[in-house]
């Protein structure tokens, strides 16, 4: 009796023995993927974060594990077909595209092979980067942000606010090839909202001050600043400005003298973005998927500025806000 309990014993312990090789087997046998991300700024280090999470639940989710290899241009544009290639030479499994045109054009240009996920893209058909929403084709795919549309969105939102908006100044940056296909929506449907648009040209961040002094004595009554990294930097000088002059501004964030925000829900996109990955990761390919567009918007209004500037927002505007600052 003792002898087979000894050897019980043993069996039980060689058994407990194993597991932890086998465990250790089965951990180093998972699944690990390098996901490249190329961004033009670390403006946008702090959204990058919530990606980062989405990306690794969906890696737990899938069974991988997810090591992210970023790439920063600092602003600098001319440095990023350098910095994709850089991602191509470390041999990521996909690269993801994280802002405008000319990020997904240097990752293109660097890879025809690894799968590319655009992020934040106006018109990627206009562009040329895919061939339809429909079915990209090649190594590409991801979210479109609806850039013209949203456009229209605003300057509709600000004569809804402000009725007696009849001539709005858009400041621009033509030399963002995203802003072009929202500018030619928004100048052919003024009409149709009773409105006179004036477009004002910032393309360097120095010629600001010398365009709102154009557009200080251009009669205008409103403001909308199109959704561009550069622009969007200067919006706060811009809304300073705005109030200085009592004119409504509408952009795509509210911040201190922004009237009328209205954008993309932007943790929408990131968790969209990381299932995209990971449907790729598994096997689709990415020119076979559809590029995919918000569903979630967010209307914000800033009533802080609306009693600077003497204005009443509408309560039917109040009620279909999504954010209020009081």
């Amino acid at each position: 009796m003792r002898r087979r309990a000894a050897v019980r014993h043993c069996i039980a312990s060689g058994i407990g023995t194993l597991a932890w090789p086998l465990a250790a087997v089965a951990q180093r046998l998972e699944r690990k993927v390098v996901i490249g991300l190329l961004s033009q700024s670390t403006r946008y280090a702090p959204l990058v974060e919530d990606l980062h999470r989405q990306l690794r639940e969906v890696g737990r989710t899938e069974g991988f594990t997810v090591e992210i290899e970023e790439r920063w241009a600092d602003d600098q544009w001319q440095a990023l077909p350098k910095l994709a290639l850089e991602l191509v030479a470390r041999q990521v499994d996909l690269i993801i595209a994280n802002g405008d045109t000319p990020t997904v054009s240097a990752a293109a240009g660097a890879t025809r092979t690894i799968p590319i996920v655009f992020l934040w893209v106006s018109d990627p058909v206009g562009q040329g980067l895919i061939r339809s929403l429909r079915q990209p084709g090649g190594n590409i795919t991801g979210l479109s942000i609806l850039g013209p549309e949203l456009e229209l969105k605003r300057l509709a939102l600000l004569k809804e606010v402000v009725p007696k908006v009849t001539h709005v100044a858009v400041i621009t940056n033509r030399a963002a090839a995203d802003l072009a296909a929202p500018l030619r929506l928004l100048q052919s449907a003024s009409a149709s909202l009773g409105l006179q648009l004036s477009v004002f040209d910032v393309r360097e961040r120095n010629q600001l001050a010398g365009v709102l002094d154009q557009v200080a004595t251009a009669n205008v009554h409103g403001l909308l600043v199109q959704d561009d990294y550069m622009l969007n930097l200067l919006v706060g000088q811009v809304a300073a400005f705005a109030l200085k002059q009592r004119l409504p501004l509408v952009a795509e964030n509210l911040s201190e003298g922004v009237l009328v925000a209205y954008r993309f829900d932007w943790d929408e996109q990131f968790i969209r973005a990381a299932r995209l990955v990971g449907r790729i990761l598994k096997g689709a390919h990415p020119g076979d998927l559809p590029v995919e567009q918000p569903t979630r918007f967010e209307l914000m209004i800033n009533l802080r500025t609306a009693r600077a500037l003497g204005i009443t927002v509408p309560n039917a505007v109040l009620l279909r806000a999504d954010r209020v600052l009081e």
